[in-house]
């Protein structure tokens, strides 16, 4: 597949754009665009990837076009076949034709071999990123050759580290010979679990021990826990009285001292507050108008100070008008000589024109100047004439080689004669296609043959049975249904035959495992089963009722012989008894225990008898399966699966006795038909014009019929291929001659437009049809004449405006300065015109100070009536407050706030002891509490609180000591576990085992993945290496200049290793290359894989971007003539923005490269050369 033309519609900053490769021929297919930076090389490679596999949902391309609006298209050139797709920006459908329509995707996918967009890009495409991971990824493999050659074939650079990636984390879990790793720890783990095990596995008197002294440590540690309590709070009740105590003397305290103050009037915190900042207030306006009166007096004596420069104030306008005129004054005054001088200069450069087109230089030049759409049209009429002149002269000679090869043709077509009859020549090779095969009939002994070996071999697998064809054939097989059904029958039986006996020995095992847990149990205790308990009582009720008969018969000896009887069973029936009452919970636990046996049991006797059912279901089964057998003259004893098989071997076996019976119909048939066909093919031979000799044995019969056709054949296509060039060459005729025509037109044409246009200006008035040559030079130098006219009108106007601003700038100087009183040189007007700037920068510096102090002045006065206003209402307040609360001046008010306060403070104090003292004695009233106050000894007091105290530490370390035995007796029996601990480390321990199992399983399959992709390294290696590695070395060869000649395979412990044979007999390893050579030698080898694509299946374009930018010149010579042998195969598109490299193409690849240039991101691309 290559690209013929790929457009750019509307993508990325590319509007209408199209890049036309042209056709395929004898030369490579090597194409370099160049573009400088930001051209869009890069958008053109993304645009390649579109049209081939779609515009991604998001893409970095719609920046200018809008994203519904993307279109990239192209021809493509696949299969023999020119086809014009469209890229749209779709959900569905987006691949369409020139004219819209969905396109047929099936071309596209042929030539693509099912391959995806990452994989097209890895396989096809290399940038100097690309180029640089490849030589990084020779060098992490160590050049392993199976490697190398793959990564270089598939475009993929990281199979070494993505191997050695795995490879380390299958051995972070298990390594031979390694310590550190995660099946250590789990194996470790595990042991400190089944020690766990071992530890908790104790005798229950041991555990019952344990817990007995558990229970004592526990109930010592509660008591003194509760007597310890009782001290405290013993204790926090003293203290409470001693708090009282405390707060009952500050508050007797705190009455003698509200006493004086009884009378103080009480004044309110706002009032206080609102004195305070009335105090503030005055003071600070009292200071505000001591300065504000100061600042007032200076401010006067600055303003009287100041005295500016009227005159020159009141010229002001006028002075700034001069300052804007000076600029232009000094432009007009400097440029004036220098214009003139260049306007007599443009003057007789008019004049010199003048002559040369033959014209008075006196007369008026803009006369002559033609009018621009004339002279434009002038101009387009002298460019197109060449083209017309060109195109008639082509046009007749193509039209009178046309005429002649037309007419060679014609000859060539009479000279081939009349064709044969098609109908003839059918007829002759059907006769003889049947007298060959009536003649041949070796293949068909053949076929019977092998046929009836077949037939054997067939009717020898089904041993035991033996018979016919026919009692084979007279069978009647059971349905496959019905041996499909037997078959899931036998194994379902099976099944649950196997699952009842799973469950039978589980239950028994339970059994057997209840059974030693009760005897364990009872020998620990001494305590029997309900069962035995029972016993014992029936056998004590036994010997009670021979003892009471023995009584009620007077034998005294059988008496006492009964009585020591009745004793010793009365005495082992209680102390059973007596052992149950001590041993409650292990006799609940037997009790329990027995039961499970029970059930256990139980549950075993009935999966026995499900087992035993599934048996006999299975027994009776076989018997209806032998029948059947037994019937087909199979013996007894076989599954349902090898009945089919056996089916299947006789359905076999009568299609082999079928087709060996076919087979020899045909061939006894074929025997019989020999003299039929061969003169029905010398009727048909006679009929095509060419009888044969009588008496011609069939064989050579055959061969003459064969070569008349043959050469039938030859002439008829013959014949075809010069109707079509002849068809061809009439059609080239015509459309030369219609050229032709066209080419004559459109010169007639132009001449009379021609005539046309001179006949509108005076360069057709001398009567002369003037040739486009002449006229091009007088319009050339008409251009020149426009030019100097109008620079000389153009120089006039500026020195007229030049003098009349010089004139206006001296004339309202001279009033100024008359106005002023300031001195005046016309020769220097500057000077005159900075002292003017001066006095009036000086004047309205004076006038702006002025001005400012006034408005100062009255801010200050403002201010110092307004603190004056103030000052008087803050006194009318403060006295206001004076006569309020009875003080004779602000003074004394002061003073009683003072009073106010502390006695406000010493209320609230009063008021928090007395809270104080109620909450120490649950709310009671004051009184009661001040009452009782009053009996209390505070010495005494103390020396309980200290006595208290002492006792609470001694109790708090004897507390510490039973907490600490409580917790170890807690800790030894947590130790020795209960059925939950050893349930826990028990799903613990097979939690760890599992784990194992699945990080076992995962390492087997991580390096069995490791073994099967070195494997296939290995595998591809071999079957690449020897072409890839010579054509390979070849080509690094060719990119070093020679400095390594050749690349070989050394053996090493991972297998092969690639080594590069140097010029003078060296070798180097991979990784003893610098990176520059290793890049080069992933090229060679993306190359050489390249190759060995192109050789199995269609190839697709090799897009190569900027990867020759860190090459030397005569590397990246090499390079571009190894990409024009590449080209040879398929397309190669290389994308640079350097264009030394464009240069170096030139020279090592002449006639072999075309170069496209790409001037801007939305310009038209266009074919600039083909080199």
């Amino acid at each position: 597949m290559r690209f013929r033309r790929l457009d750019l519609t509307r993508f990325g900053a590319f509007t209408d754009l199209s890049l036309d490769f042209g056709a395929a021929d004898s030369a490579p297919d090597l194409h370099i665009i160049y573009g400088p930076n930001e051209a869009g090389k890069s958008t053109l490679r993304a645009a390649i990837n579109d049209l081939l596999f779609g515009i991604p949902p998001q893409s970095d391309y719609a920046f200018l076009h809008a994203y519904k609006a993307m279109e990239v298209g192209g021809t493509l050139e696949t299969g023999g076949q020119s086809v014009v797709w469209r890229r749209l920006k779709r959900r569905k459908d987006d691949l369409v034709t020139r004219d819209g329509r969905a396109a047929n995707r099936t071309l596209l996918d042929a030539a693509l071999g099912g391959m995806d967009r990452e994989t097209f890009e890895l396989m096809f495409s290399l940038d100097s990123e690309t180029l640089k991971e490849g030589g990084e990824e020779l060098y992490r493999s160590r050049g392993r050759l199976g490697e190398a050659l793959f990564a270089a074939t598939s475009g993929l650079s990281s199979i070494s580290a993505k191997l050695e990636e795995v490879r380390g984390e299958a051995e972070d879990f298990f390594k031979p010979r390694g310590k550190k790793q995660r099946l250590n720890d789990l194996k470790r783990e595990l042991e400190e679990v089944d020690t766990a095990l071992k530890e908790v596995a104790v005798t229950a008197p041991q555990y019952r021990k344990l817990v007995e002294a558990y229970e004592e440590a526990r109930a010592a540690h509660g008591e003194a826990k509760r007597d310890a309590e009782l001290v405290r709070k013993r204790l926090k009740q003293i203290e409470r009285w001693q708090g009282a105590m405390r707060d009952w003397a500050k508050l007797r305290m705190a009455r003698e001292r509200l006493a004086p103050l009884y009378d103080t009037p009480e004044i309110p915190d706002e009032a206080a507050a609102r004195i305070h900042d009335l105090d503030e207030q005055a003071g600070r306006l009292r200071r505000e108008i001591e300065q504000g009166e100061t600042e007032l007096q200076r401010l006067k004596e600055e303003r009287d100070a100041l005295a500016p420069d009227e005159a020159v104030l009141a010229e002001a306008e006028r002075i700034d008008r001069l300052n804007r005129m000076e600029d232009r004054y000094k432009e007009a005054r400097d440029s004036l000589p220098a214009a003139e001088a260049d306007l007599a200069a443009e003057r007789g450069r008019i004049g010199a024109t003048l002559e040369k087109l033959g014209v008075d230089p006196a007369s008026d030049p803009r006369a002559l100047l033609l009018p621009a759409p004339l002279t434009s049209q002038l101009d387009e009429m002298i460019r197109a004439h060449d083209s017309i002149s060109t195109t008639l002269a082509t046009a007749k000679e193509e039209a009178e080689k046309a005429g002649d090869t037309l007419a060679a043709l014609e000859e060539s077509l009479k000279a081939l004669g009349d064709p044969v009859d098609p109908a003839l020549l059918h007829q002759l090779r059907v006769a003889g296609r049947d007298a060959r095969v009536a003649h041949d009939t070796t293949d068909l002994e053949e076929a019977v043959a092998s046929a009836a070996a077949k037939r054997d071999e067939a009717f020898a697998a089904l041993t035991p049975w033996s018979g016919s064809a026919d009692a084979l054939r007279a069978m009647t097989p059971p349905a496959t249904d019905q041996l499909t059904a037997w078959a899931e029958e036998r194994a379902a039986q099976k099944d649950k035959r196997a699952q009842a006996e799973r469950r039978r020995a589980e239950q028994a095992a339970r059994a057997a495992e209840f059974r030693e847990t009760i005897a364990a149990l009872e020998q620990a205790t001494g305590l029997v089963s309900d069962e035995e308990l029972e016993r014992k009582r029936t056998a004590r009720d036994a010997a009670w009722r021979t003892h009471r008969e023995a009584i009620s018969d007077g034998d005294l000896e059988q008496i006492a012989k009964t009585a020591d009887a009745f004793e010793a069973v009365m005495m082992a029936d209680d102390a059973a008894r007596a052992r149950r009452e001590r041993h409650g919970d292990e006799a609940a636990r037997l009790r329990q225990l027995t039961i499970d046996v029970a059930q256990a049991e139980a549950a075993a006797k009935h999966a026995a008898q499900e087992r035993d059912s599934a048996e006999e279901a299975l027994d009776a089964l076989q018997e209806r399966i032998d029948e059947a057998a037994a019937a087909l003259g199979l013996p007894s004893g076989w599954e349902p699966g090898r009945i089919q098989q056996w089916l299947e071997a006789r359905t076999h076996a009568l299609a082999a006795q079928d087709e060996w019976a076919s087979l020899q119909t045909k061939l006894d048939a074929q025997r019989d038909n020999r003299a039929v066909v061969q003169e029905r093919l010398s009727q048909a031979l006679a009929a095509a014009g060419a009888a044969p000799g009588n008496g011609m044995p069939l064989d050579a019969l055959l061969e003459f019929a064969e070569s008349v056709a043959q050469k039938a054949d030859a002439r008829e296509v013959k014949r075809e291929q010069k109707q079509e060039e002849y068809a061809r060459a009439k059609a080239q005729c015509e459309a030369r001659q219609r050229r032709l025509t066209e080419a004559e037109q459109a010169q007639a044409e132009w001449t009379a437009h021609w005539q046309e246009l001179l006949g509108q200006c005076w360069l057709a008035q001398e009567g002369t049809a003037r040739q486009p040559g002449e006229v091009r030079d007088i319009l050339r130098l008409l251009d020149s004449l426009r030019d100097a006219v109008e620079r000389a009108e153009a120089l006039e106007r500026n020195i007229q405006q030049w003098r009349a601003t010089e004139a206006d700038f001296l004339a309202l100087c001279h009033e100024v300065c008359a106005a002023t009183e300031t001195p005046l040189n016309e020769d220097h007007p500057g000077n005159a015109l900075t002292a003017l700037r001066e006095r009036l920068a000086a004047g309205r510096d004076q006038r702006a100070k002025r001005e400012q102090t006034e408005q100062e002045l009255a801010r200050e006065h403002d201010n110092l009536t307004r603190a004056k206003e103030d000052l008087d209402t803050v006194a009318a307040e403060l006295g206001a407050l004076c006569e309020r609360f009875g003080a004779a001046d602000a003074e004394a008010l002061r003073a009683a706030i003072g009073q106010a306060k502390e006695k406000a403070a010493i209320k609230r104090d009063i008021a928090e002891r007395e809270e104080n003292l109620r909450a120490a004695f649950d709310g009671r009233p004051i009184a009661e509490i001040e009452q009782e106050l009053l009996g209390c000894d505070t010495d005494e007091l103390a020396a309980e609180a200290q006595a208290l105290s002492d006792d609470i530490t001694a109790r708090d370390e004897r507390l510490q000591e039973l907490y600490h035995a409580m917790k170890k007796a807690e800790e030894q029996v947590a130790a020795v576990g209960t059925d939950e601990k050893a349930a826990e480390l028990s799903e613990r321990r097979r939690g760890l085992l599992l784990q194992i199992e699945e990080e076992t399983q995962r390492y087997l399959r991580l390096m069995a993945g490791v073994a099967a992709a070195e494997a296939a390294l290995r595998l591809y290696r071999d079957k690449h290496r020897s072409d890839m590695m010579l054509n390979a070395a070849q080509r690094f060869r060719r990119i070093t200049d020679g400095r390594f000649t050749d690349l070989q395979a050394r053996p090493d412990k991972d297998g092969e290793t690639l080594v590069a044979i140097k010029a003078d007999g060296g070798s180097l390893l991979v990784e003893g290359m610098s990176d520059g050579t290793r890049d080069q030698l992933y090229l060679a080898l993306r190359m050489a894989g390249y190759q060995e694509f192109a050789a199995t299946r269609e190839p697709l374009p090799f897009i190569a971007d900027d990867i020759m930018q860190s090459f030397d010149d005569e590397r990246a010579r090499a390079s571009f003539e190894m990409l024009a042998d590449v080209a040879q195969m398929g397309q190669v598109i290389y994308l640079t923005h350097h264009a030394h490299l464009c240069d170096l193409a030139r020279e090592a690849v002449a006639g072999a490269v075309r170069i496209h240039e790409l001037p801007a991101p939305a310009a038209q691309l266009v074919m600039s050369e083909s080199a």
